[in-house]
């Protein structure tokens, strides 16, 4: 079925999977991202959208590799995170609506709403204990600065309201491959990003894959770029209204 579909041919893709249903094979997590890379392949986004509230629809929940299928589709995506001037606090009601204008496909930009309604996957977050942590092992790129984006915009939500850990720590993927070739390009991409909003995160002297920094450090900077923006935008509405 996979081979069909990374060729292209997805009407003898949908056969065998209609020959699986046939003989009550279980259409599982791997199957659906299976199709998910497939019509991603080929930028078929209703195709891709269709699959996934499909799979939604069945009860079966969405990877890190389901979320990868998705961002993968989305060049515009990654040619905004290759913008060297180009980073977000997320401080408005929706992520959406800080990058929307730099899509220029309507389609691409339904396919990231959905990856941004899905949320930051549980296994990757950790909300307890003295240290909170965001890991992007496993991401893409596309998927890696979405969930980042998210995951600010949820630490500087949860900071308002509860006391802040010890400390906030970033895993950034760093493995035994990025050894081999000396770079890890999500962790160069994090990097980047956070150095260009100012972010007091530095790296872990212990572990080059980690970035960390104080939690009322961490609150201070989030609580007082949210506040900059908002003055900002204010600022812009009056200027319009004059």
């Amino acid at each position: 079925m996979f081979s069909y579909g990374r060729c292209g041919d997805f009407e003898s893709m949908g056969g065998v999977l209609e020959l699986m249903r046939d003989h009550e094979q279980a259409i599982d997590t791997t199957i659906y991202n299976m199709m998910l890379v497939s019509y991603g392949m080929a930028h078929k986004y209703f195709e891709t959208s269709l699959t996934l509230q499909r799979m939604l629809d069945a009860g079966i929940a969405p990877s890190i590799k389901t979320m990868n299928a998705l961002t993968n589709a989305c060049p515009s995506l990654l040619a905004l995170i290759t913008m060297k001037n180009t980073a977000f606090i997320p401080c408005s009601d929706s992520l959406l609506d800080e990058i929307v204008n730099h899509f220029s496909s309507i389609e691409e930009l339904s396919i990231v709403e959905r990856v941004l309604e899905l949320g930051l996957p549980p296994e990757s977050t950790v909300w307890v204990g003295t240290t909170w942590t965001l890991n992007l092992h496993n991401m893409a790129m596309g998927t890696a600065y979405l969930m980042l984006m998210l995951w600010l915009k949820e630490l500087a939500f949860r900071l308002k309201n509860v006391s802040a850990p010890d400390q906030v720590g970033l895993i950034t993927g760093w493995g035994k491959h990025s050894e081999l070739q000396g770079d890890c390009l999500v962790k160069a991409m994090a990097v980047a990003k956070l150095s260009l909003m100012q972010s007091p995160f530095k790296a872990d002297r212990y572990n080059k894959g980690r970035l960390v920094a104080r939690g009322h450090i961490i609150r201070g900077w989030l609580l007082s770029r949210s506040q900059a923006i908002s003055e900002q935008s204010q600022d812009h509405r009056i200027s319009i209204v004059t």
